[in-house]
């Protein structure tokens, strides 16, 4: 008989190194005794675990000397066997993928020239909506944003005096569930986080605005791109300076309704909304994707 109560593993590894970096990828397992889902197996051994993978992260790390805080080298990572051959070229693809990303970043550089007619189907499909009384298929992006101030207290530190990045995660994934709740008027179903980064250490006592919307959302519905970024507040001037940036993903619950559509309005959440296709796209050739169910 299945358990609703189960143990779980955490197991990392080095799947590949660079000159003064390393990738590492994290598995989170679930552990239950082998034959638990079936009372009639006779041949499961009492003693015999099994495992389940459940999900897995990938966090680039930068080594840095304890001393000078500059870039240290990394020892080479030995690839002896079958397995460690697969995760190296694995890595070889993700790292290609980033490359790319930051190669054709919409902060930089202009749309590509088979990105333009996007942009005007999505003009002329809000001008229709706004001529059209029908019930809207597309959704403003502002509809679906959601922004949480908070003071960052000394509870949430880390041994190094700054507050925990898993806290201002949690944060974010907070804010955006309720995004793609918002928009989408149903609960969503958390599929995994693309991308995180941190761009810099956020001080106990400072003030931060984490602000999320409803990005992108695939053709067919079926797939939910919500973009959360964490800024810090200056008191003295009022400007916004980045902290941190998430790209996560959800899916509609089986046999819900169609999900509407993202119409950005402004300069800035069309060259988000790009961004996040360009993201999904990339996500569906990838082995395990996180944007597939």
């Amino acid at each position: 008989m299945s358990s609703a109560v189960h143990d779980f593993r955490l197991r990392g590894a080095v799947v590949s190194v660079g000159t003064t970096s390393m990738e590492v990828r994290t598995d989170v397992l679930r552990v239950e005794q082998a034959g638990d889902d079936d009372d009639d197996d006779d041949d499961a051994d009492d003693g015999e675990m099994k495992e389940t993978l459940l999900g897995s992260c990938h966090t680039i790390m930068v080594a840095r000397d304890a001393a000078t805080f500059e870039r240290a080298t990394v020892p080479p990572l030995r690839r002896d066997d079958k397995e460690s051959a697969e995760r190296e070229k694995e890595a070889r693809l993700r790292q290609a993928r980033r490359k790319t990303l930051r190669d054709r970043n919409l902060r930089i550089k202009p749309p590509m020239p088979d990105e333009v007619p996007l942009l005007h189907r999505l003009w002329r499909e809000a001008h229709g909506a706004r001529m059209s009384a029908a019930p809207p298929t597309l959704v403003p992006m502002n509809s679906s944003r959601v922004r949480n101030l908070q003071v960052m207290q000394p509870k949430n530190r880390n041994q190094n005096g700054y507050i925990f990045g898993g806290y201002l995660l949690r944060l974010s994934l907070e804010a955006a569930w309720l995004s793609a709740y918002k928009h989408c008027k149903r609960p969503m179903v958390f599929a995994g986080a693309d991308d995180v980064t941190f761009g810099r250490p956020v001080e106990v006592g400072k003030i931060i605005e984490i602000s999320s919307r409803v990005a992108f959302v695939d053709p067919e519905g079926s797939t939910i791109r919500v973009f959360v970024d964490v800024n810090h507040i200056s008191l003295k001037s009022g400007r916004l300076e980045p902290t941190c940036e998430f790209h996560f993903v959800f899916h509609p619950p089986l046999g819900s309704l169609k999900t509407p559509q993202v119409q950005p309005v402004t300069y800035a959440q069309t060259l988000l909304w790009l961004e996040s296709r360009r993201r999904w796209l990339a996500s569906k050739s990838e082995s395990h994707p996180v944007d597939g169910r």
